[in-house]
């Protein structure tokens, strides 16, 4: 009896964990598959548009989404095991119209992308820069999505994270890249939709789980 119930629990947890995950996955799908063209694409014009496209799709689903995982991960830990595929949509379609936050992280997203394009492939120094910049890129994105997802995002608590947690942040950073980077590169697309980005953004969150924030009189409780 007691096994039955640890093995139900853990089913529930993982379970929790795939529709936080799934819900990323299916919103983000486009995306995936749009970076792959763009990556083998010739250089020429129309590698432009393209860019403009990956953009406007980096702008209104990837950073969006990756703000409502996290927010999916908080309901998470608030109500017990569940299914979080509607709250995560949700809370998508709600941070998808910060276009002026959304949009500036991925006009720079987009210039790393065509610097890596152009440029990268054949100089190791323009590479391992262009690497330094998307890997503050990737923790300013992890704050950012944390801070929102706690209804405390503001720069003072951005700059608090940064300054007095760097080795946290550094780490969740190091979480995201190496999950979704290992299932890239051994080519796990299974795990890619059932637990990468949920999962790192659960380590992430306990991370900064006792991090002292400012509550942001902007915004509602």
């Amino acid at each position: 009896m007691k096994n039955k119930k640890i093995l139900l629990e853990a089913g529930n947890w993982v379970w929790s964990l795939f529709t936080i995950n799934l819900a990323w996955f299916l919103l983000n799908f486009p995306l995936i598959l749009m970076t792959v063209i763009i990556w083998n694409f010739p250089m020429k014009m129309n590698f432009f548009m393209l860019n403009t496209v990956l953009i406007g799709m980096i702008m209104f689903f990837l950073i969006p989404s990756i703000t409502a995982v996290f927010f999916g991960i908080k309901k998470w830990g608030e109500r017990g095991n569940g299914e979080y595929f509607r709250t995560v949509l949700k809370c998508w379609w709600d941070q998808a119209f910060d276009m002026k936050l959304n949009g500036t992280i991925a006009i720079i997203i987009g210039l790393i992308v065509t610097g890596l394009k152009f440029f990268g492939e054949n100089s190791i120094m323009i590479q391992s820069e262009l690497l330094m910049i998307s890997i503050f890129i990737i923790m300013f994105i992890i704050t950012m999505s944390f801070l929102k997802a706690e209804n405390n995002y503001s720069l003072s608590n951005v700059l608090n994270i940064t300054i007095h947690h760097p080795v946290r942040l550094l780490v969740g950073a190091i979480t995201f890249i190496t999950l979704i980077g290992i299932n890239t590169f051994l080519k796990l697309a299974f795990l890619i939709m059932i637990c990468s980005v949920s999962l790192a953004a659960l380590i992430t969150t306990s991370l900064f789980k006792n991090a002292s924030l400012k509550p942001d009189k902007g915004e509602k409780e």
